[in-house]
Order: C-alpha cells, then structure tokens, then sequence
C-alpha cells in the first residue's frame, strides 16, 4: 500500500472513532454504522499496514469510497 493510502485509511478511522465518541446515545442507526465500518476497517489493518497485499489494498481503498460520507457533515 501506498503511503499515502495508509494515511488516508488511518486518518478516517480516527476521524469515525471520533465521529462515534461524539455521537448521541440516541442515534442508534448512526452509531450501528460507525461501529460497522470500523470493524471492518480494523479487520483489514491487522498486518503491515505499509506494505499490504495487493487484495488488501483493494479492500482498503474500497473501505474509504464506502464509508466517504459516513458521518460527513
């Protein structure tokens, strides 16, 4: 993996930890989601992050066109 795509994936991984620190108790749907997408992101970052296989990488980049807009405001 690039660089900057580890960047990038670890960037939005603290902005929705944050997203989902921030979020009310109340917005459930929301919350579901974040916690959804991080846990599929966590699932991908176990190994080197810097140097991932090429099937990671995909599944990487996909993660991030996925979940662009996830708690966006």
């Amino acid at each position: 993996m690039s660089p900057r795509l580890a960047d990038r994936v670890l960037a939005r991984k603290i902005e929705l930890e944050d997203a989902l620190a921030d979020c009310s108790h109340h917005d459930e749907s929301l919350r579901h989601a974040i916690e959804t997408a991080l846990a599929g992101v966590n699932q991908l970052v176990t190994g080197d992050i810097a140097h991932p296989s090429s099937v990671v990488s995909r599944a990487l980049t996909r993660w991030l066109e996925r979940h662009r807009y996830l708690a966006v405001e």
